[in-house]
């Protein structure tokens, strides 16, 4: 029996507008934004892990590149509006918390796990994993593990929902059922061929 379904955060629960947040940065600061690109590509997982906080990239971005400008408050402006909630995401995260435990296990740096804390979107899950904090991202399997001991509930009572293939299948690996995410009316879909009914 299911107890608890994960949420993954970006790409589910919210969305980010075209184009990419870094390619915008970019273009404000007056880079390549292919270099950019790059850089980000080659510490995207210390980012995510922690190993490397925000500021800590800022810096080697300015360095890299003679930026002057604040790179951080440009990060976090550009982050900030141009990101959404999917409220019809929202509406089943709420209707499924009448019924069952509602978690999260999200890829996030430090910069964006902040700037979500602040819309409150974290109170709507317990446990709420951010890979900045643990140390851990996906699709590792030692993320998922913790999740589920967080959670107190075995892999098999838990289903697990990100817009990344990859993920999904870390967490099927592990004994979770897996959801690929593609829209809020696909998803109240899918969560019902693995046992979990969406209620209005």
């Amino acid at each position: 029996m299911i107890k608890i379904v994960f949420f993954d955060m970006g790409g589910v629960v919210i969305r980010e507008t075209e184009p990419d947040i870094f390619t915008q940065i970019a273009d404000q600061l007056h880079i390549d934004r292919q270099a950019v690109m790059k850089l980000r590509q080659d510490w995207k997982d210390q980012l995510h892990r922690g190993e490397l906080t925000a500021e800590e990239f800022a810096k080697k971005l300015a360095e890299l590149f003679g930026v002057t400008d604040d790179v951080l408050a440009v990060w976090r402006q550009i982050y900030g509006t141009n990101i959404a909630p999917d409220n019809g995401v929202l509406a089943i995260i709420r209707t499924l918390r009448k019924q069952y435990h509602v978690g999260l296990i999200s890829n996030i740096t430090d910069i964006h796990a902040g700037e979500l804390m602040k819309r409150s979107l974290y109170d709507l899950f317990d446990p709420a994993i951010l890979s900045c904090d643990v140390g851990l991202s996906k699709p590792g399997p030692e993320i998922f593990r913790l999740a589920l001991d967080r959670a107190n509930v075995n892999a098999d009572e838990a289903v697990f929902i990100d817009d990344v293939q990859a993920n999904v299948n870390a967490a099927v690996e592990v004994g979770m059922k897996g959801i690929r995410f593609l829209s809020a009316s696909q998803l109240v879909e899918d969560l019902k061929n693995v046992g979990v009914e969406v209620h209005a």
